[in-house]
């Protein structure tokens, strides 16, 4: 049976480790200086080295032939029995499958307090330490606070927020971070060299940017592309692992939304798709994307962070766009794209999601701010339906004082409010997709400040439910009707009763109306029973013709 890479290829020393330099030279410094602790608390995404680096501090510990190094010699006989599994004096253990209180008493708490039989130092490596009991970990409190001086604790997590506070101030804590995307990508092309395989261009982004960071899922796919038994692995292999998508276009289709340019964002989704690309991937790579963007657009410090996922063209590109556009502009448009990724699952046409989306996003950015109210009946009126007079002072009137704003819809009748709304649904200013879902709106009810409205479908709910959309239609409102509240209800009844009815008198409706059949002549009775009785049934006398 083949050996898996990542086990393979399993860094042997501090310096092969991909990324993490935080925590190597952390490491490096305490092994050097003789300051190694006596507990370590490990946590991060998986994948990303915690088990590596907690059994190469566990080998540098025991190791007779580093001297002052930090790094083990891996030749020494220490080491080489911890390489090869054989060492009783480093035990690693799955918390996920010892989990009580029982289990930390019989296979760490006694066996910590007896001297290691061969190693100096005796090493426990806890995996997956939050899946403890709490009991367990009660147990386990005292002797990570206390150890004996021959003992060492390595905890590795997942989910440090269930660890208890009280172990983790007993730990030095070192947090790992997601391997860079150059990072993993040289570690690719580094193990493909070594296995005597060539990776096309393209193959290993394509593989560290599904992997996000984890290195063993990398290294993982990559063995898997390895048993086709190819020296070149190609872009065409990779699609019969990978769904295809090309981060290149995700970026063309998000310069071309951010402006508004609907109909190149359209062409370049159509032509990836063509091309092979799958729609849901590439959905994902035009969110990620967005929101590296709007990291940047925040602060140009995040440089660092998106550098992270993204190689030096791509981060060029982004900053670009970040530089562009707003924070706002960049929310809108990850909002559509989340209700994409919401609809994907319920379409039956897998390209529509994202297409509406596109439009969506685009027709918004042509909406202005708005500017002054809506006129015509959003005036309020006064209760004899005259216009209010002005006052005998000619100056202006000073500001309403938040009392007065707070029962300015009660003083407007019902009447005012449902003017208002119906100049709403009428104004050409507001955003093509905005209008369309106000004039699929209608006004049940009043209570106090709070408007509630139905839609008859989910999509124009959650436009309105929009935070940038709804404070909008709320801001056009308040000249007449003050600050209010906009509750959006899906009314799936008036989806039905708005289909209109069909027209009896449309043309083709008329063609086939058996009242509208014009008689025609026919032959003559042939004294056929059967075609004498067809005859008579169409009201045409067959002796008259």
């Amino acid at each position: 049976m083949a050996e898996t890479l990542y086990r393979k290829h399993r860094p042997q020393t501090f310096a092969d480790m991909v990324g993490q330099r935080h925590v190597r030279t952390t490491l490096e410094h305490a092994l050097t200086n003789s300051r190694v602790a006596h507990a370590y608390l490990f946590t991060g995404p998986r994948g990303v080295g915690k088990t590596t680096a907690a059994r190469l501090l566990a080998r540098a510990v025991n190791c007779t032939g580093r001297g002052k190094k930090p790094e083990p010699c891996n030749h020494c006989d220490y080491c080489k029995s911890i390489l090869a599994g054989q060492a009783i004096d480093v035990l690693e253990i799955d918390a996920a499958s010892q989990t009580g209180v029982d289990n930390v008493r019989e296979n760490i708490i006694q066996s910590a307090r007896v001297a290691p039989v061969i190693l100096p130092m005796k090493v426990f490596i806890i995996d997956e330490v939050h899946m403890l009991s709490i009991p367990a970990f009660n147990a386990l409190l005292k002797i990570v606070e206390e150890p004996p001086a021959h003992a060492m604790f390595i905890l590795a997590t997942t989910e440090v927020h269930r660890v208890p506070e009280t172990i983790i101030s007993r730990t030095q804590r070192f947090d790992f971070q997601r391997i860079p995307l150059e990072d993993m990508i040289a570690r690719l092309d580094h193990i493909s060299a070594a296995e005597k395989h060539r990776l096309e261009k393209g193959v290993a982004e394509r593989i560290a940017r599904y992997a996000a960071g984890s290195m063993r899922d990398a290294e993982s796919l990559l063995g898997q592309l390895f048993s086709f038994n190819d020296h070149e692995i190609t872009n065409e292999t990779l699609d019969m692992v990978l769904p295809r998508s090309d981060h290149g276009v995700a970026l063309t289709i998000l310069e071309a939304m951010i402006p508004g340019r609907a109909n190149e964002a359209i062409t370049a989704f159509h032509t990836a798709v063509r091309d092979g690309a799958d729609v849901m991937t590439l959905l994902q790579d035009i969110l990620t994307s967005t929101r590296h963007a709007l990291l940047l657009a925040i602060d140009s410090g995040a440089v660092a962070e998106v550098g992270r996922e993204e190689d030096a063209p791509s981060l060029e590109r982004l900053l670009a766009m970040a530089r562009s556009t707003t924070p706002t502009r960049l929310v809108t448009i990850i909002d559509t794209l989340i209700i994409a990724v919401r609809q994907m699952r319920d379409t039956a046409i897998d390209e529509l999601p994202l297409e509406i989306a596109i439009v969506t996003a685009c027709l918004d950015d042509r909406q202005p701010p708005p500017t002054t109210p809506l006129a015509g009946t959003m005036r309020p009126r006064s209760p004899s339906g005259t216009s209010p007079k002005s006052s005998v002072s000619p100056e202006p009137p000073s500001a309403p004082t938040t009392k007065q704003k707070k029962t300015e819809v009660t003083e407007s009748s019902d009447d005012n409010i449902r003017n208002a709304w119906t100049a709403l649904q009428q104004d050409s200013s507001l955003a093509p997709g905005l209008a369309l879902s106000v004039k699929q709106a209608t006004l049940e009810n009043i209570t106090g400040q709070t408007l509630r409205i139905h839609v008859p479908y989910q999509l124009h709910a959650d436009r309105l439910k929009n935070v940038k959309n709804n404070a909008a239609l709320r801001e056009r409102l308040a000249p007449v009707i003050g600050d209010v509240t906009i509750e959006v209800m899906v009314d799936a009844t008036r989806a039905v009763s708005e289909i209109p009815p069909r027209e009896e008198s449309t043309p083709i409706a008329s063609a086939f109306t058996p009242a509208k059949l014009v008689p025609q002549a026919v032959p003559v009775a042939s004294g056929n029973d059967l075609w004498d009785n067809l005859v008579s049934s169409m009201g045409t006398d067959s002796t008259n013709s």
